[in-house]
């Protein structure tokens, strides 16, 4: 049976709506898998901040032990980014900027399922739906491995490393050049391989195949893929989960080495 905190932890603001709960529960329970759905969030990039949060938050409180959607979601999304990098350079600085460059705007945004919107859902599952608690421990179990990745210009972190998301590196001149332009595709398809495994390990005969590495893949590809701002600022928000990760994650079984190779 599955167990929430009695307190459920809360920040997001303005925090989850009805509507947002009712139709991303049916929406990882199916809709995912529609062909035209899939077309527009690969045409759109994924969810926009609110909505690649909201999608991990509701997941990781109502099914934190099976987190197959938002795995397959963001795994086909990255999958595709791969592909955008496969032009022979110098013809990336046009095709590949043009292939990551969302041509549909948020697909849940468009359908009006926002902070306003209304749904018709059980008030337990609304309840334990904003719950934040597994989130915030499923981040700090895997905090090594996806902190490389966190966007410094999304964070104001500049000076600090990290990898620019999908969306700044649009604006960026330098991470076109050669050198960066080969690093960058060489860290998505180790993105992509960690996702593929974790992906695999939801199927019986690959059971138990799936590592920490493999975990932090999806954080990394959330925030890569919709921008790191919203999830950056969850993760810093007072939370003794977030301040004593460096002290914590040596005391926790599976954690995470270093970064994503």
């Amino acid at each position: 049976m599955m167990t929430f905190s009695e307190a459920p932890t809360r920040t997001l603001s303005p925090p989850l709506s009805t509507g947002e709960v009712n139709f991303l529960w049916w929406f990882i329970q199916g809709s995912l898998m529609n062909a035209p759905v899939r077309e527009d969030l690969r045409r759109g990039w994924g969810p926009c901040e609110r909505h690649t949060l909201a999608v991990l938050i509701i997941e990781n409180a109502l099914r934190p032990h099976y987190l197959h959607g938002p795995v397959i979601l963001f795994h086909d999304l990255i999958k595709r980014a791969v592909a955008a990098y496969a032009y022979a350079w110098p013809l990336h600085d046009l095709r590949t900027r043009l292939a990551l460059t969302p041509s549909r705007p948020c697909h849940f945004c468009a359908l009006g399922i926002d902070a306003a919107s209304r749904g018709d859902v059980p008030h337990d599952r609304f309840v334990h739906a904003g719950d934040e608690t597994n989130l915030r421990n499923f981040m700090a179990d895997t905090h090594d491995g996806w902190r490389s990745w966190v966007c410094p210009a999304c964070t104001g972190r500049s000076g600090q490393g990290g990898m620019l998301c999908r969306r700044h590196l649009l604006d960026d001149g330098k991470a076109w050049d050669h050198r960066e332009f080969a690093s960058q595709r060489e860290k998505l398809e180790g993105l992509a391989d960690h996702l593929d495994r974790y992906e695999r390990a939801f199927s019986v005969d690959y059971h138990g195949t799936d590592n920490a590495a493999d975990h932090a893949a999806l954080i990394a590809a959330a925030g890569w893929l919709g921008g790191w701002g919203q999830l950056w600022k969850f993760w810093t928000m007072a939370s003794p989960v977030c301040c004593g990760v460096d002290a914590q994650r040596e005391g926790r079984t599976g954690a995470v080495d270093g970064p994503l190779r």
